[in-house]
């Protein structure tokens, strides 16, 4: 028995979900006017193109998140931990080395997915200095500026992805 939900006639009761019958043009226009004002061009966004991948600001503020890894675990109890210290530096390495390779493929889905594996790099240094933290390997502090550091990058990885991922028109 047909009832009416939301604009949609549904067929069965009230407490199953039943299935749609028809939708009104209404609706239906209402939808794919509010669809076609969130699609978002890049010809609307103003972004300066990088020539290099030096020129990332992602991959510069990786870089330096590589050289304070490779600083907090010279000396200390977390130094002589060789599987630990190993493991966090090569996923800070993979933040910047993703970055730049996937940069130089040159073509934008081979970019952005190269930049979802730093993206989860950036996790994993992020894990990682819990670990530390934990261990007593570094101080809280150091920490979190170091997960904090990452996390940036990973948002500005997220926001360069984006971007990538909308259609060109």
């Amino acid at each position: 028995m047909p009832y009416e939900s939301k604009g949609r006639k549904v067929e069965g009761s009230k407490r199953s979900k039943g299935r749609r019958v028809e939708e009104g043009e209404e609706s239906k226009s209402r939808r794919v006017e509010k669809k076609e004002s969130l699609k978002v061009k890049r010809s609307n966004i103003k972004m300066e193109k990088a020539k290099r991948f030096e020129d990332l600001w992602i991959w510069q503020q990786a870089r330096e998140l590589v050289k304070e890894i490779y600083q907090d675990f010279r000396s200390g109890p977390g130094s002589k931990d060789f599987g630990f210290r190993g493991q966090i530096q090569e996923a800070g390495i993979s933040i910047m080395n993703n970055i730049a390779e996937g940069f130089e493929r040159r073509t934008d889905p081979e970019f952005a997915r190269f930049l979802d594996i730093a993206k989860g790099s950036c996790g994993e240094v992020r894990s990682m200095y819990y670990s530390a933290e934990d261990l007593s390997y570094v101080d809280s502090a150091t920490a979190k500026k170091r997960r904090s550091k990452a996390k940036k990058i990973s948002a500005g990885i997220s926001s360069l992805t984006a971007y990538l991922r909308i259609p060109k028109s």
